[in-house]
């Protein structure tokens, strides 16, 4: 079984201008289900753009086209609102002395792998400092109106912050590092920061991360939260995509593939590049070591995006999505003073089946 608008959104952005056609004109056409999948995927703020490029626009039903220019139209005025917000977090962390490392789709802008700030949706903010400046970063924020969630007991297990807000604004996580484990080895968090760069924000100090890193750490969040995911987020996929025609030859490959090599993650690398390979066209800007893991787990991916329900019985997809990093918790948990008492009362709470059930269903898609 294939997903057709999965499939349409990689021909919009490769540029398969026959198959964008013969999918519109289908009988069995319906935007709705465009729109959703688009809306599940990040990307339908670059809907517009892209029609545009393929010279589509004028064929497009006019309410759809109105629609697509209205979601750019109102995508820029939030990433607006957003930067704003990052702007008045950063006045505060610069006054105490604090440069944070912009991460993801803020580093993206910054650095002009979009060209219109309008195609990319943010999520949240991300700002990476070193960890014996987090305590004082999320004390500043504090201090000035951002409300810390209080939802989780145990926040010293996290790579970040508990997430900070303002009243109707977005969320904003101070990261201490960019991850545990793998992602820890590849991409230790006091190197990201030494090889930033700073620049100016409107008169802000901000750093944004080396180019490589950018890439490095784009590859690894693709896996987030289910390294055994059936389909690679398209999103992930534009990202790389853009990074690589923003930077061009100045962008070393080599490097990267070699970190995760050495992390024992390259198998993360190559599949992750050979996916944007098949759905966007990529020209892989180096060779890939294609050996049995890889070749295995290209073959078994390409299995379950055919044939999705037998996900539920491959062993690695339930272990990754069901199990892994709810034991990884449980192991700090137990560490934890009263971490015992509170697993126990989580095992009576009815959230953590519904949660369970949502990751099996939804999650490693």
């Amino acid at each position: 079984m294939t997903d057709p608008y999965r499939n349409f959104l990689c021909a919009c952005i490769r540029g398969d201008r026959a198959q964008v056609l013969t999918s519109i004109r289908s009988d069995a056409w319906n935007w709705e289900g465009l729109f959703q999948t688009a809306s599940d995927e990040a990307l339908l703020p670059l809907l517009y753009s892209q029609f545009q490029s393929l010279d589509l626009v004028d064929l497009l039903p006019s309410e759809i086209a109105d629609f697509l220019l209205a979601v750019e139209t109102a995508n820029r005025e939030r990433n607006q609102a957003i930067v704003g917000e990052l702007k008045a977090a950063v006045t505060l962390l610069n006054g105490i002395g604090i440069q944070p490392v912009l991460l993801k789709g803020l580093a993206y802008l910054k650095t002009g792998v979009y060209e219109d700030a309008a195609h990319r949706y943010l999520g949240d903010i991300d700002l990476l400092v070193p960890e014996e400046q987090q305590q004082a970063s999320v004390v500043a924020l504090i201090q000035h109106g951002w409300v810390a969630v209080k939802r989780d007991p145990f926040p010293n297990f996290h790579h970040h912050s508990p997430p900070l807000r303002r009243p109707s604004a977005v969320w904003i996580e101070i990261h201490r590092s960019l991850g545990a484990g793998a992602r820890e080895r590849v991409l230790p968090a006091r190197e990201v920061i030494e090889r930033s760069g700073a620049v100016n924000l409107d008169g802000l100090r901000v750093r944004v991360p080396a180019k490589e890193d950018l890439l490095a750490h784009l590859i690894m969040h693709s896996q987030h939260p289910y390294p055994q995911r059936i389909w690679t987020p398209i999103r992930a996929m534009v990202d790389l995509l853009l990074l690589d025609r923003r930077f061009g030859p100045d962008l070393h490959w080599e490097p990267v593939a070699n970190r995760f090599s050495a992390a024992g993650e390259y198998g993360v690398f190559a599949l992750h590049l050979l996916q944007v390979e098949d759905s966007l066209g990529l020209a892989l800007p180096l060779r890939i070591r294609v050996n049995p893991f890889v070749r295995f787990c290209r073959y078994r991916r390409k299995t379950l995006q055919r044939y999705p329900k037998i996900r539920y019985f491959d062993p690695f997809y339930m272990f990754s999505t069901a199990l892994a990093h709810r034991l990884r918790n449980l192991r700090k948990a137990l560490a934890t003073n009263n971490g015992t008492r509170y697993m126990l009362s989580r095992i009576l709470a009815p959230g953590i089946y519904m949660r369970l059930w949502t990751d099996l269903v939804k999650g490693g898609r």
